[in-house]
């Protein structure tokens, strides 16, 4: 059983908007999408990961990423819109 599998699915579906286009917020983002919202995302950056993108230029922290990889494909399947302020 996936942890994903103990999350119930609301009944009547409505819009939440997550401010914050890092890690925690994309997971924000991923667990009320899973919950049945409707998500939307905004984010002042144009790429989303916050400050994992400039953590992972190191070069012992560039699989760091990979989290932050994982959550924006998990942002597509779930349908979780994003908008950019810039």
């Amino acid at each position: 059983m996936l942890a994903e599998d103990l999350i119930v699915s609301t009944k009547e579906p409505k819009k939440v908007l997550v401010i914050g286009g890092g890690p925690a917020g994309m997971e924000a983002a991923r667990m009320a999408a899973l919950s049945g919202r409707h998500v939307t995302l905004l984010a002042a950056r144009p790429k989303l990961g916050g400050n994992i993108n400039i953590s992972k230029l190191a070069p012992r922290l560039k699989t760091l990423a990979d989290i932050t990889i994982w959550q924006e494909q998990e942002r597509y399947r779930l349908g979780v819109e994003v908008q950019h302020l810039c």
